[in-house]
């Protein structure tokens, strides 16, 4: 027993309590993909009463940073933690996004546009670009076609031939440009032309004349949080794709290591994986982008 558990609740500091019941709230995160812990586990662990623990873990519960397992009876983080750790790493995101789209538009002298996925849909959380002739039109909450555009098919570079597949007919193509992808092998093509080319590429696919770069962004699990796409005339981009892609790569590898993420390139991580193939559909792709990036 410490001091602490025997100190009348009048004397406590607060900022003390907080942290103690802080200690237990990381103890039982720490423990979410193996068990869920009880009072008893929890006190051993931290050296408290098992008194004080289960007064601890009953007000973290109520609070809704942990909830009660209804059947071991142990504890398991809550639903309103994963909240809060959503709303901070999405302010994060959106801080370094307008970092990298300002740093990146400056030197490129092109639209850049740093983009999440909604579903169906890619949404943009950054965009910036030089006040300069023919430039394509990007604004914040614009959303896109997951699966007719650059920045869409990033967040599908890890995904199994079949769940590509799936994913056109649930959502179907819905680009609007003359070179869109007109059926799911064509889709799937595009998709894994990325891991050979080293980024997504979508040419007219959103418009006539109209082209778009992106690379994906990896988070700290190493999944895809993110992607970062440069967009303009097709004719322009064309005739820059090596610079382009080679900062649009650059960019986000810093965006990911500044987030947590892997400090190797994303190309490096998916090069060389096993998927399984979807029946009827070829290996090899070749592919072409309001762009959206």
């Amino acid at each position: 027993m410490t001091p602490e558990d025997t100190e009348p609740a009048a004397g406590r500091d607060p900022g003390h309590t907080i942290a103690r019941a802080v200690d237990v709230l990381t103890f039982v995160a720490g423990c979410a993909e193996r068990t869920a812990p009880g009072v008893v586990e929890v006190a051993r662990a931290l050296g408290r009463e098992k008194s004080v623990v289960s007064r601890q873990l009953r007000v973290l519960a109520e609070a809704g940073l942990l909830r009660r397992d209804p059947v071991g009876l142990g504890y398991r983080v809550g639903p309103r933690l994963f909240t809060i750790a959503a709303r901070a790493h999405d302010g994060v995101l959106t801080e370094h996004a307008r970092s990298v789209v300002d740093e990146l538009s400056a030197g490129l002298r092109e639209r850049i546009d740093v983009l999440v996925r909604d579903g169906g849909t890619v949404v943009t959380i950054a965009t910036a670009a030089p006040a300069t002739p023919l430039q394509a039109i990007g604004r914040v909450g614009f959303s896109y076609p997951l699966l007719a555009t650059a920045a869409g098919r990033c967040f599908l570079v890890d995904s199994s031939d079949a769940d590509v597949l799936a994913l056109h007919g649930r959502y179907g193509s819905a680009g609007g440009g003359p070179a869109a992808p007109d059926d799911a092998a064509e889709v799937l093509r595009r998709v894994r032309e990325i891991d050979t080319l080293g980024y997504a590429r979508a040419d007219e696919e959103i418009d006539r004349s109209l082209s778009a770069y992106a690379v994906p962004v990896r988070g700290a699990d190493g999944s895809v949080i993110a992607a970062v796409s440069c967009a303009g005339p097709t004719e322009r981009l064309a005739d820059n794709a090596d610079v382009l892609t080679r900062a649009l790569q650059a960019a986000a590898t810093t965006f990911a290591e500044r987030l947590g993420g892997p400090r190797t390139s994303w190309s490096e991580r998916t090069r060389g994986r096993d998927r399984p193939a979807a029946a009827g559909v070829p290996a090899d792709a070749s592919g072409r982008q309001e762009v959206a990036s």
